[in-house]
């Protein structure tokens, strides 16, 4: 268990199973867990069972980032290795964003490095406010980039289960809408 775990947690994931029924959700969020998973593709694949048809998993990873949560820490996904991972578990991307690219992410190991070298406070704090400017700097050179980044922080992605979407009816029953494909 992790070292930060919290007894007030409704549920746990036992590493095989969620403890939902089957389609029993419209909307997973998923943020930053598929690296701490010692198999990504089974909670995906989970992900996806309990999710109903159409419905939605927005999921996001780190990519560059220091060791965290040790030692549960296994995975780094790249944009690929992510729409790989959801694809096998049934779902579709609709789209994958970088959280940030090659300025943000050169910018924020600069600020790893310093906090791991100085890291007492509030020398460390002064320091960091130094390096201030640079990276906002360093972000905006980010903002004006026209392509795909070739690195990033992490990644976000927006998935959906194949499926057709059922609404509640006036009598309560479920039904597709007209215009389901």
């Amino acid at each position: 268990t992790s070292p930060n775990f919290n007894h007030a947690i409704d549920c746990i994931y036992d590493g095989a199973h969620l403890p939902f029924g089957d389609a029993s959700f419209d909307s997973v969020l998923c943020t930053e867990v598929l690296e701490h998973c010692s198999e990504p593709w089974a909670f995906m694949k989970e992900v996806s069972r309990v999710l109903k048809p159409g419905g939605h998993a927005l999921i996001t990873v780190p990519f560059v980032i220091h060791h965290h949560e040790e030692p549960f820490d296994f995975t780094r996904f790249t944009r690929y290795g992510l729409i790989e991972v959801v694809t096998r578990s049934g779902m579709s991307p609709v789209w994958v964003r970088s959280r940030g690219a090659e300025y943000a992410t050169a910018i924020a190991l600069v600020y790893l490095a310093v906090s791991y070298t100085v890291s007492r406070r509030p020398i460390i704090d002064a320091v960091l406010w130094l390096l201030w400017p640079l990276a906002m700097a360093t972000l905006a050179l980010d903002g004006w980039r026209r392509k795909d980044p070739c690195i990033s922080l992490g990644w976000q992605m927006l998935t959906r289960k194949a499926g057709t979407v059922l609404v509640q009816s006036a009598d309560g029953g479920l039904t597709a809408p007209a215009n389901a494909v």
